[in-house]
């Protein structure tokens, strides 16, 4: 907005210094935004909105008398043996004064409004997570992985046609048998699978397999890999031998690495 200001001649150099000096203060103040009024400043004794209303947690030094809480205003909603802790609810939406009575009583070694949980969803970096995030969050997942994104503590068996071991999505999720020494021929873990080190293949050219060309016991796999077929595209889908991607594709749903800023993100980005 412009703002034309005129001025009498006789002082008009003057008051134009003036008024373009008020004008150039008023452009800062209004670039700065509004200034808070004391009405928009919340006031300091407002209830907390991030709190149930009414409702305190108090871990009592005894077990609570009803007749005792009734004189404080307070009755009794339930109580956690376990944690030793009390939720009671206040007459009032604002517990502030009925936890100020229930401190100055001594029954209690705390006393404090009960607060909502809030999580926030946790949004992966992945390039690709444009092309999921629909599905994700209609399951709810960012909201799952704020509170967790797996546990190496958890190994999920795939059975199907094997899995791409060096795919950067995979490669630092893909699980390892501390029990065998790889490449060596032997059934070091006696568990009755020589070299299962990231599990096995149970199909292929070795005793118990159904002989096919190339096959050996290693799960990997990739486009073209003989020990996956005949090495032809043969339901005509543009890779040879096309449905070993299948199996890679189970295990990304699964674990694909999440926030790597690298492909998707899998369901446990840690499993």
């Amino acid at each position: 907005m412009w703002i034309a200001v005129l001025f009498p001649s006789p002082r008009r150099r003057a008051l134009r210094r003036t008024g373009l000096a008020l004008l150039l203060v008023a452009a800062a103040l209004a670039l700065r935004g509004p200034v808070p009024s004391a009405a928009a400043t919340p006031a300091a004794d407002a209830p907390d909105l991030r709190a149930a209303p009414g409702e305190i947690l108090a871990s009592f030094h005894a077990p609570p008398d009803p007749t005792a809480l009734a004189r404080l205003g307070l009755t009794l909603i339930d109580h956690s043996p376990g944690s030793n802790v009390t939720r009671l609810r206040a007459a009032a939406p604002d517990p502030r004064a009925a936890i100020a009575r229930l401190r100055a009583s001594g029954l209690t070694a705390w006393a404090e409004p009960n607060g909502r949980l809030q999580v926030a969803g946790l949004i992966p970096d992945d390039p690709r997570y444009g092309e999921q995030a629909a599905v994700w969050e209609l399951l709810g997942a960012p909201d799952a992985w704020a509170i967790t994104t797996g546990s190496r503590e958890v190994v999920v068996a795939v059975i199907d046609g094997g899995v791409d071991l060096d795919h950067p999505d995979l490669a630092a999720n893909i699980w390892t048998n501390p029990g065998e020494i790889p490449g060596n021929g032997i059934d070091d873990d006696a568990n009755g699978y020589i070299d299962d080190v990231h599990g096995y293949d149970f199909v292929g050219d070795f005793p118990g397999g159904e002989g096919l060309p190339g096959e050996d016991a290693n799960p990997d796999v990739f486009v073209g890999d003989p020990a996956a077929g005949d090495g032809i595209d043969q339901d005509e889908d543009g890779a040879a031998d096309g449905s070993v991607g299948h199996g890679t594709r189970v295990a990304g749903i699964i674990a694909a690495r999440g926030d790597d800023a690298w492909g998707v993100a899998g369901t446990a980005w840690r499993v």
